[in-house]
């Protein structure tokens, strides 16, 4: 999935709907994946989501940890409530390919957890740039 048209041809497909300030592309960590692109500025602050996929107490080994969320009872006490997971690519919305910055100056989003969902919130000014988490 190295081409923006194989790209847009998979958004289609699966009906990804998109917010007009967000693209699908390439990228910039790993070719073979999409990436999340801005078209215009994401002030900082700025939240996205909650993520949505299915809930499960285990996983199998088959399944793609890109994918999945370790969700917490509180963040608090650290303890384990369930996994949050879009193994089913019919049912990951455009945050799931949000990827995680190679380094510490490319990231400009974080990963939070607000009661039992999940969200990412942006840390900086990001224009028409790649987007990236922890």
């Amino acid at each position: 999935m190295n081409d923006d048209a194989s790209i847009e041809s998979l958004r289609k497909h699966l009906g990804l709907v998109v917010p007009n300030f967000i693209e699908i592309k390439s990228s910039s960590v790993n070719s073979t994946e999409p990436g999340i692109w801005c078209t215009k500025a994401i002030e900082a602050g700025q939240r996205f989501g909650p993520l949505t996929g299915d809930l499960a107490s285990k996983l199998d080994h088959t399944v793609n940890s890109r994918y999945v969320w370790e969700v917490l009872e509180t963040v608090e006490t650290q303890q384990f409530k369930h996994y949050l997971h879009a193994s089913d690519v019919k049912k990951r919305e455009w945050p799931w390919y949000i990827n995680s910055a190679r380094y510490f100056e490319e990231q400009n989003l974080v990963s939070l957890q607000d009661q039992h969902h999940i969200y990412y919130k942006a840390i900086k000014i990001t224009y028409k740039q790649f987007i990236n988490t922890d």
